[in-house]
This record gives structure tokens, sequence and C-alpha cells, in this order.
């Protein structure tokens, strides 16, 4: 799944089109078969609103459904865990997935590429000003580094 999904960063869907109308018919709650069926299918009943991009329409709403079982497994797996009130013994269960792993996702997604900064930046404006707008362009990550740089170069 891992090398389809740097093929095509849509995957399991086929195009960002077909993305994106799978999205917008899950916002909230997911939708009626029967309304998948008559906007989001190919071939759907004529008269019927339907979706207008060809690439994005699926061939059955089981191939709807199948796409989104899907993407459970392109992403990092939820994992139930319970807590433990030490004091109340009382069990809470919960959903968590892997935290560096869900890390690693978001590094390897090469549409937040051109977003992504890894460095601290000193960013002026036009009247040679210093621009602080984000944490990569404030004096806090120039100092954090700088801190780590000493504490690791001490031990």
């Amino acid at each position: 799944m891992q090398k389809l999904r740097r093929k095509n960063q849509y995957y399991p869907f086929k195009s960002s089109n077909q993305y994106g109308l799978a999205r917008s018919l899950c916002m909230t709650r997911m939708q009626s078969r029967e309304f998948i069926q008559s906007f989001a299918v190919h071939g759907s009943a004529p008269g019927k609103f339907r979706f207008t991009e060809s690439d994005a329409l699926f061939a059955s709403t089981g191939e709807f459904f199948s796409k989104i079982d899907d993407l459970r497994r392109v992403g990092t797996s939820w994992i139930p865990s319970e807590y433990i009130d030490p004091e109340t013994n009382c069990h809470i269960q919960y959903w968590r997935r892997d935290p560096l792993a869900v890390l690693q996702e978001i590094f390897e997604n090469t549409s937040l590429a051109s977003t992504f900064v890894a460095a601290p930046v000193k960013e002026y404006n036009s009247d040679n000003e210093r621009v602080y707008s984000d944490l990569h362009n404030t004096d806090w990550w120039w100092e954090m580094q700088v801190q780590c740089t000493i504490i690791y170069s001490l031990s």
C-alpha cells in the first residue's frame, strides 16, 4: 500500500477529483447508498443530478465503499487502548495511533513538501524589516537550536 501511495498520493482513489468527491460524500456523516448511487456512480439514472467530473465517478456503490474501507489500510493503524484510573479503578477505553508513525506519514507526504519548513529562516519584507509571522521565522527556533547544540556538545 505504501508503494501505491507514493505513486498516487490519493490512493486508494484514482485522482484528486475522486478523492474530493468521496470526501464530500462523507463529511459530517456518510450519505445514503441511494444518494451515492445517483450522485457519484457511472451510468446513474438519466435526469438525476450527477457529479460532472468523469474521472471522479465510481463504477458502483460497492467500489465507493471498498475505497473508503481501503483508507484504513493505507494509514497508520488505530490501536485500542485502555486507561485505568488508579484512584477510582475506572476503565476508560480509547483508540490511539503511534505518533511517530503519523509523523513519518506527514514527512513522506509529497503534497506537503512545498509548505514544509525544516530549519529556521530569517525573513524580511520589502522595507527590509524582519518578519515574525510563523514559528520558523521567529527568534525562538534560532535560540532553541543554539541551546540544543550547546547541550549536545557538552555531553
